[in-house]
């Protein structure tokens, strides 16, 4: 079966068991229109641009029956599943991570709001990608702790970042009219300069530096030479510029 996030009609069942000869053999319609679409088991995540997530049980693909909604007045742009877990982008400008364990009932875990327009999202294992359009780039987020999850790292694109997939090591990147690019996400080190763990790095981040490295603290040697002094303020101050 073939699950069809088809805008304005809502959900299409298409069975391409013949794929010569497709056949349309379910739909369920949205309150708005249909922009995303994840299938998790016998489950569909059906992502609405202003009635949230609208979760569908398809273990009958001919009679699919809605069993939730989660964020019901949410634009949901991008949504996508590693198991359990869920990952819902929405308009009013983040992303949800949601445990579907059981799906008449979805629980928010945590969020991720560093972020100025998402739109599509991926997930491989306990790793998040998340296309921002308006900031042009790709948020890679740490979810092994989905209640708190953190920046990994941040890519930047020369044009708006519209949708993605992973495969492997690599991260396959779309624009509205700009091409494709190709990302190697092989290697991907923590934002060491997000001392707060909220993935970005701001005025808090250079605060928190400076409290650690007044107190001395082994936490503020950022040279690695085992002694904190001034070098470490530079070396701080040239990672939080630069972000990630």
């Amino acid at each position: 079966m073939v699950y069809i996030a088809d805008n304005d009609a809502g959900l299409a069942i298409v069975d391409v068991s013949d794929p010569a000869e497709p056949v349309l053999v379910g739909t369920h319609p949205t309150f708005d229109r249909a922009y995303a679409v994840e299938l998790v088991g016998t489950t569909v995540l059906l992502g609405d641009r202003s009635g949230g997530l609208r979760i569908i049980d398809v273990h009958d693909p001919s009679s699919p029956a809605e069993v939730a909604v989660y964020a019901q007045s949410e634009r949901v742009w991008g949504v996508a599943a590693a198991g359990q877990i869920v990952c819902v982008s929405m308009r009013s400008g983040g992303v949800d991570f949601v445990d579907l364990s059981d799906p008449a009932r979805p629980v928010k875990l945590g969020e991720y709001r560093a972020l100025d327009e998402p739109r599509d999202v991926a997930m491989v294992g306990s790793t998040a990608y998340v296309c921002d359009y308006g900031d042009r780039s790709l948020h890679i987020i740490d979810v092994r702790d989905a209640t708190n999850p953190g920046l990994i790292g941040k890519f930047h694109t020369p044009h708006v970042a519209e949708s993605v997939t992973v495969e492997g090591s690599v991260a396959y990147l779309a624009g509205v009219t700009e091409g494709l690019h190709l990302i190697d996400v092989s290697d991907c080190p923590p934002c060491r300069a997000d001392l707060t763990g909220d993935g970005a790095v701001d005025t808090r981040d250079f605060v928190a530096f400076l409290n650690l490295w007044a107190l001395g603290d082994p936490a503020a040697d950022w040279n690695g030479d085992g002694v904190v002094d001034t070098r470490d303020f530079i070396a701080y101050l040239g990672a939080w510029a630069a972000g990630c």
